[in-house]
């Protein structure tokens, strides 16, 4: 499981055993961390509270979908969500 000094090496190039890991399918992210990536781009992509943001960061390292009337969770990217 990779943390966000990790990742970002893995980004940026400048890691290659983590590159032959990621090409074999051998690493990844925990929620939190995705949470702390999505947290950094928030201000670039969409406005949510860090709870939302937490919440909708581990809908989609899940792959499932968020049921909820917020319509906030909307502005968030490939978050497929559900009406109740």
């Amino acid at each position: 499981m990779l943390d966000k000094n990790a990742m970002r090496a893995l980004v940026d190039g400048h890691a290659p055993r983590l590159d032959g890991w990621f090409a074999d399918q051998r690493c990844c992210i925990s929620v939190i961390v995705a949470a702390e990536i999505r947290y950094g781009l928030r201000l670039f992509l969409w406005p949510l509270a860090l709870m939302d943001l937490l919440i909708a960061s581990h809908v989609l390292s899940e792959g499932c979908a968020l049921v909820t009337a917020d319509q906030a969770f909307s502005n968030v990217p490939e978050l497929q969500l559900e009406s109740w």
